[in-house]
C-alpha cells in the first residue's frame, strides 16, 4: 500500500487498494530543528465577527405512498422541511433585531432569499468607516506607555509603528496596535465576480483590500456566517439538495461529457 490509513474491514481495504497503488507511497517529514517550533501566526484570525447568522430548520416527515423513479426502493420517508428560524447575533444594540420565524409553502425558497438579503444589509453595515473618536484620558495614557502591540504582542518599530486601533462601525477605540495588525484586523471580505455566462463565482478572499478595481469587474463583499446545530449531518442535507435544484443544472456536450452551469445570482462558491 502507499498510504498510511487503516481499515477496519477487508471489503473496504480491497477496494481502495488499486486506488492507492495508482500513486507514490506517502511518508512522515517532520520539521528541521530550526522550524520545529510551533508558533501563531494567524494573527487576522483574531477578529471576531460583528455579525453572525443563527438558523435552524423543522421537518416533518412524509412517508412514500408510491416508489417514483429515482427513489431509493428502501426509503421509509422523507424529510420535509416545514419552516425555519434565523437570527442575527451581534454586540451592537442598535443592529439587533428579532429571529425571523416562518412556516408555510417553499421554506427552502424564503429561507435563501432571507440570507441573502440580510447578508446585504450587514455588508453594508460594516461598509461604513466611521472617524476614531477622541481617546479619553484613561485610554491615551495607555496608549502612550504600550510598548508592544496588544494584539500579536510584539514590539513596535520604525519600520511597523504604533497605531491606533478603533471600531470602523461605532467609531470606538479599542487598543494600540502594530501597523501590520491594524492593517489585517477588519471584517473579512470576498470578491464576487459576475461571468458572461450571468453566474456569480468568488475569486479569493483577502483581508488586506484597498478597494482598488483591478479590472475583473468584481465587487467586494463581507462574509457573514451562519452556524447551524448538526448541519452536516441534517440540515446542510436540504441546503444542498435545494441548491441543486434551483441554481445548479447539468448539461451534456456532443461527447456525452457531463459539465455543470450555474445559474441565477448566486452560486455554490458564494455559499461556501
Amino acid at each position: 500500500m502507499s498510504c498510511l490509513q487503516a481499515f477496519t474491514l477487508q471489503r473496504v481495504l480491497e477496494q481502495h487498494e488499486p486506488y492507492c497503488l495508482a500513486h507514490a507511497p506517502q511518508q512522515c517529514v517532520y520539521p528541521s530543528r530550526a522550524s520545529a517550533t510551533l508558533r501563531f501566526n494567524m494573527h487576522h484570525s483574531k477578529f471576531p465577527f460583528d455579525f453572525y447568522l443563527v438558523a435552524n430548520f423543522e421537518c416533518f416527515l412524509r412517508h412514500p405512498s408510491v416508489v417514483d423513479d429515482g427513489d431509493e426502493p428502501n426509503v421509509h420517508a422523507f424529510y420535509i422541511p416545514s419552516g425555519f428560524c434565523v437570527f442575527c447575533v451581534t454586540n451592537y444594540e442598535s443592529y439587533r433585531t428579532d429571529p425571523i420565524v416562518y412556516s408555510g409553502d417553499d421554506v427552502m425558497g424564503k429561507f435563501f432569499s432571507h440570507i441573502f438579503a440580510e447578508a446585504k444589509t450587514i455588508s453594508q453595515i460594516l461598509s461604513r468607516n466611521v472617524l476614531m473618536a477622541a481617546l479619553t484620558a484613561s485610554e491615551q495614557a495607555e496608549y502612550d506607555s504600550t510598548t508592544i502591540c496588544t494584539n500579536c504582542k510584539r514590539s513596535f518599530t520604525d519600520d511597523n509603528q504604533k497605531t491606533r486601533h478603533h471600531n470602523h462601525v461605532t467609531g470606538k477605540y479599542l487598543f494600540p496596535a502594530c501597523n501590520s495588525c491594524n492593517l489585517v484586523l477588519k471584517p473579512r471580505k470576498c470578491k464576487i465576480v459576475t461571468t458572461q455566462s450571468n453566474s456569480t463565482k468568488v475569486i479569493g478572499c483577502d483581508y488586506d483590500d484597498d478597494g482598488d478595481d483591478d479590472g475583473d469587474g468584481g465587487e467586494w463583499t463581507h462574509l457573514v456566517p451562519i452556524v447551524f446545530h448538526n448541519l452536516s449531518a441534517y440540515d446542510g442535507h436540504f441546503i444542498l439538495q435545494f441548491f441543486r435544484k434551483v441554481y445548479i443544472h447539468r448539461v451534456y456536450d456532443e461527447d456525452g461529457d457531463e459539465s455543470v452551469c450555474r445559474r441565477g445570482r448566486h452560486s455554490a462558491e458564494r455559499i461556501a
